[in-house]
């Protein structure tokens, strides 16, 4: 059983609201989350249902035709379906594969958060070990130093005992030694004197003989005695130096550790002594620093203080001396003619009265009518900036001149870029259909092929760019191997330089999207008609250059031909063994044999005449059969009113059928028949509607092709696009022309009026601030332009409701809505903005704009052209009877007079004196003109 697949792309029937298409398609389906429903509309197609049988797939389309979409049936072959279970075994295999991958993953990156935890929990232990670590070393560390300075101090205790003892182990020796020595000498000197004794014993017993030798003896013992003692004493006293050495050695080094473990303290204490004057150092420049910021913010906000204190002094005491001023002004006109009247004593007790009088209480001066404040007035001034815009405007000219210039350039060469573009493809109709052995269903419609299946549901679009094919025509037809036969013409003959009318056999591989010549042997020949034959595979078709009828065989080579009178449009159709042509005699049908003995040989002409019709027909068009029934499109002599006429298979007239555009003038191959199934198809060139008929000859529902449909409103689109496209760039490319041209014309006139234009600043008006008389705004001026503005109201609303009331679409109604807002800008920005003021001086003139510039002058100073009254670049306008701004009696007895004294200007001057102020009625009147051509862009937008 067929299977199909509902698919929708967001496609809405022209004739329904998209809202209420959307409400009714999540009705339908059940969706109440409008984001999910937004991406059903988003022009993606997606599958809405699958694998639907017949029933319910016809049910659904239905479904959603009754609520105002488009959606498509696609057929789901067993291939696709063997395919879809296939992949979703492959989808759920790869799911649970995927599940299983994430479940690992999930595991490892579990197993890797505990090894992370656990490491981390490692690192905080062995961070806390190393702190233990070095804490318990850091103990240790104090407590060896403790044992070594206990250690030191033992030793030291140690040294001094032991050289306490060595030093009386070198006493003892040196007095042992000296006890020993004396013993010696004591010996010595005993057995010296035991000896000398016995000497005398015997030189007593000898006497002179002896004597002699008891000197020697004598003499030697005291020689031996003194050696012994040198050689004792020096003995002590070498033991006694070696001993103070070692001494000395050892308080050396003991000292030289002393002075090196003091040196390193001392350098110790010096480095943290330094650092600690370094840091004190810093935090008193810190210090002297954030003391001196501290100062001197402290200073300018009192010396600011005390400027304020003085402006605010020097300007009271500057309006103090203006009030004076003006009082004592007042008080020397009102007392103008009495300064040369004699002085009498009655006089000054006056005059100082009224000076004391004066300074405790000045007279406050009365307002008059329009006239303005004068401490926000400004004067005008002749600035650097104002000499030299003649200049920059010339410049500003020459770079608007260079812009228009780029712009015309840029316009030119899309003009020639946009006639360089191919045109896109049109189609007006069908062009010829066809359709195979299986049902399937094939419309040709200008450049595009379009397959349905049995059903009619569109399947895919095949461009002749893919089939290589510069143009194919009708009729079309399909062999039994499945490719296409058709009359047309090959893309690389078309390079070639081939005419594009010579039309040749062409046979195509659909599948493999390619298309060759059918027979090389009849290339050159202009074939109006072919017909395939059903049984054998060979082709029928009409040579109508040289009046020829030929045979085919499968391969194309001629097997046959005949010459044949043959009307304007031949039409073909093998039957029961012979060949039918239309006949160019008349409405009728020549029968012809086909054989190879006897090709083209005429048996019979049946004649097609509805008797019960007037008028009568004169041509057959085309004809064709359904089952047991002949199908006949004739035409009248002139071959435009065309009518459908049935027979039975003996060509029996049975009936006629209007067809579906009967009151439009066709031409001779604007219409065409052709077979689908036991179904009968009439196609129209100038139509995409099919008109169907049954087996049985009854008119069915015409049939529509979605897929053409879409193609050609997507074609449309694109059309429109295009177009809207190139219009907008054009019309963008033209307004830039029109203001950069405006815009260098502005500066050239700019340049015209201040290049030789001596200006001169304004003078202070301090002096005669009383002697000025104001002009008085219009009586009712706020009233007359708020009734005004009403009126605009009412009238605009009332253009609305009549908009409406006729049926405006919406870009009509912004297009007058835009309109209307340019007029609403018109009347307010002016209505908004100050008026300015105008003062008279004598025979001067002082005018005050809106931004309150002014500028006093008389004579030739004074510019004026119609209501607008001008002094270097301050600009008046004096008001009118549709919108006033001064009293008008006023203005025309003291202002009028004094402005005819001045120059009158030109509008181009005026023009230029109003930009360069951005005066509110220009600001009003470019935003009348701007919102008047968005208003016709609209309206040319709704055109398209």
């Amino acid at each position: 059983m067929n299977k199909f697949n509902l698919t929708f792309s967001g496609e809405i029937q022209s004739d329904q609201s998209p809202d209420e298409v959307k409400r009714r398609f999540a009705e339908l389906f059940g969706i109440d989350d409008n984001e999910r429903l937004q991406r059903f509309f988003s022009g993606k197609p997606i599958v809405l249902r699958r694998h639907l049988d017949r029933k319910e797939a016809a049910q659904w389309f239905q479904d959603m035709r009754r609520i105002g979409a488009y959606a498509e049936l696609v057929k789901v072959s067993a291939e696709e379906l063997e395919a879809e279970a296939a992949a979703e075994a492959a989808a759920l295999l790869e799911r649970q594969q995927r599940e299983a991958e994430e479940k690992k993953q999930a595991q490892r990156d579990e197993r890797k958060r505990k090894r992370e935890a656990s490491a981390k929990a490692a690192r905080e232990k062995a961070e806390k070990a190393r702190l233990a670590r070095e804490a318990a070393a850091q103990k240790k560390a104090q407590q060896e130093q403790r044992k070594a300075e206990q250690q030191r101090q033992r030793e030291e205790k140690t040294r001094l005992k032991r050289e306490k003892a060595q030093k009386d182990a070198q006493a003892k020796q040196a007095e042992a030694q000296r006890l020993a020595a004396e013993a010696h000498a004591q010996k010595v000197a005993r057995e010296a004197s035991e000896a000398a004794q016995a000497a005398a014993q015997k030189k007593a017993r000898e006497k002179a003989a002896t004597e002699a030798a008891l000197a020697a003896k004598q003499e030697a013992a005291r020689a031996a005695q003194k050696q012994d003692e040198e050689r004792a004493r020096k003995k002590a006293a070498a033991a006694k130096e070696k001993a103070r050495r070692e001494a000395a050695e050892q308080r050396a080094a003991q000292e030289a550790t002393r002075r090196q473990a003091e040196e390193t303290a001392r350098n110790r204490a010096a480095s943290l002594a330094a650092q600690s004057a370094e840091r004190a150092r810093t935090e008193e420049a810190r210090k002297a620093a954030e003391d001196a910021a501290r100062a001197q913010v402290l200073e300018d906000l009192q010396q600011r203080k005390s400027t304020a204190e003085a402006l605010q002094q020097q300007k009271a005491l500057e309006e103090q001396a203006i009030t004076r001023g003006a009082s004592e002004l007042a008080r020397g006109v009102k007392s103008g003619s009495q300064q040369n009247a004699p002085r009498t004593r009655v006089d000054l007790p006056q005059r100082r009265k009224a000076h004391a009088e004066s300074k405790q209480a000045p007279p406050v001066r009365k307002r008059q009518p329009g006239e303005p404040n004068l401490y926000t007035l400004n004067a005008f001034r002749v600035s650097q900036s104002v000499r030299e815009r003649g200049a920059r405007a010339a410049v500003r000219g020459r770079s608007g001149l260079l812009l228009t210039a780029l712009t015309l350039l840029a316009l030119f060469a899309g003009a020639v870029y946009y006639d360089s573009l191919a045109p896109l493809e049109k189609a007006s109709g069908v062009d010829a259909v066809a359709a195979d052995a299986t049902g399937q269903l094939f419309l040709l419609s200008g450049r595009k092929l379009f397959q349905h299946d049995r059903a009619g549901l569109g399947q895919q679009v095949i461009t002749l760019t893919e089939l290589g094919i510069a143009s194919l025509s009708s009729p079309l037809h399909f062999l039994e191997d499945g490719s296409l036969m058709g009359l047309g013409a090959l893309a690389a003959n078309e390079d070639a330089g081939s005419e594009p009318t010579q039309k040749t056999l062409l046979r195509c591989d659909l599948e493999a999207r390619q298309c060759e010549i059918f027979s090389a042997g009849i290339a050159g020949r202009a074939l109006l008609n072919f017909h395939p034959h059903p049984i054998d595979g060979s082709v029928f078709a009409v040579d109508a250059a040289a009046g020829e009828l030929l045979r085919l065989d499968g391969q194309g080579k001629v097997l046959n031909r005949a010459t044949l009178q043959l009307p304007a449009t031949p039409s073909l159709r093998p039957d029961s063994g012979l060949l039918l042509l239309n006949s160019a005699k008349g409405p009728a049908i020549s029968v012809y044999r086909y054989d190879r003995n006897a090709f083209g040989q005429q048996l019979d002409e049946i004649l097609l005449v509805p008797t019960t019709l007037t008028p009568a027909p004169t041509t057959v068009i085309d004809f064709v059969r359904t089952g047991a029934t002949w199908w006949a499109l004739m035409a009248d002599g002139d071959g435009r009113q065309q009518a459908l006429y049935t027979f039975d298979e003996d060509w029996d007239y049975q009936a006629n059928h209007a067809l579906a555009n009967q009151t439009r003038k066709h031409t001779a191959q604007a219409v065409g028949l052709s077979r689908w199934g036991d179904k009968l198809l009439v196609y129209d060139r100038n139509s995409f509607d099919i008109t169907r008929f049954s087996a049985l000859g009854e008119a069915e529902a015409p049939f529509t092709s979605a897929l053409l449909r879409e193609t050609v409103e997507a074609g449309e689109r694109a059309e429109r696009l295009r177009t809207l496209g190139s219009r907008i760039g054009f019309s963008l490319l033209t307004l830039t022309l029109l203001l950069a041209a405006g815009w260098a014309y502005l500066n050239h006139l700019r340049t015209l009026v201040y290049k030789s234009q001596r200006l001169r600043g304004a003078e202070p008006i301090d002096d005669i601030a009383d002697q000025l008389n104001w002009i008085p705004p219009a009586p009712q001026r706020a009233q007359s332009l708020r009734a005004r503005s009403i009126t605009c109201a009412v009238l605009a609303v009332a253009l609305c409701l009549v908009a409406m009331g006729v049926g405006a679409s919406a870009l009509q109604l912004a297009a007058l809505l835009c309109a209307l807002a340019g007029v609403a800008l018109f009347v307010l920005i002016p209505l908004r903005s100050p008026g300015g003021h105008i003062a008279v001086f004598g025979e001067h003139l002082l005018l005050v704009d809106h931004d309150n510039l002014y500028h006093l002058g008389t004579g030739s100073a004074i510019h004026y052209r119609g209501n607008f009254i001008m002094i270097a670049d301050v600009v008046v306008y004096a008001g009118s009877y549709l919108w006033p701004s001064f009293d008008t009696n006023v203005v025309r007895q003291a202002v009028v007079p004094l402005a005819a004294g001045g120059i009158r200007i030109d509008r181009k001057t005026l023009w230029v004196k109003l930009a360069e102020r951005w005066h509110p009625l220009l600001q009003g009147s470019l935003c009348l003109i701007l919102f008047s051509l968005f208003a016709l862009v609209l309206l040319g937008v709704e055109r398209l």
